[in-house]
């Protein structure tokens, strides 16, 4: 699961920093988008093929989509974008894993090659 260290607005205080998971404070329809990075260099010492890497969305462990980021190039970042509208009840869970797969490469966000991103509103 990730959890993502730079929290801009969070109002209802739905999304928990220690954990990475949101918690729905009203039952409605809510949007969530999140983005990813793939690196296109080793980074902490990895080595191998360039940045894959792949992820899912979460509703209470209950897979509601999938990204994919793929680089083999050299300083090449890949990055992708998902987007979902879900129904949810008070107190589900919301939260970005990683895919059960055979990834390979690095993933990175810092604000200089690109930062992995998260975030969502009540529609209604």
């Amino acid at each position: 699961m990730f959890v993502y260290d730079v929290v801009v607005t969070n109002k209802g205080n739905g999304y928990s920093k220690k954990t990475g998971v949101f918690t729905a404070p009203r039952s409605g329809v809510y949007a969530f988008s999140w983005t990813l990075v793939a690196a296109g260099r080793h980074v902490a010492g990895t080595k191998g093929a360039f940045g894959e890497t792949a992820t899912h969305i979460l509703q209470n462990d209950v897979i509601k989509g999938t990204l994919h980021a793929d680089t083999e190039k050299y300083g090449d970042a890949g990055t992708s974008t998902g987007f979902v509208i879900l129904n949810l009840e008070k107190d589900d869970d919301i939260k970005i894993s990683s895919a059960s797969w055979n990834g390979q490469g690095s993933a990175y966000s810092n604000e200089n090659y690109g930062r992995w991103s998260f975030s969502g509103f009540k529609i209604t």
